[in-house]
């Protein structure tokens, strides 16, 4: 991840790439919208 020195996701952005990653996730693996978001960045 690239370090926030400039300014911190707004809230809707956040949400906005941890859902793009959850749904990139579960393209590879069914399981991993079951598993939830947490569980896709544990193993990013």
């Amino acid at each position: 991840m690239r370090p926030m020195c400039c300014r911190a996701p707004t809230v809707e952005e956040a949400s906005f790439r941890q859902t793009e990653r959850a749904q990139a996730e579960a393209d590879n693996d069914r399981t991993a919208d079951m598993r939830g978001p947490q569980r896709v960045y544990d193993v990013g």
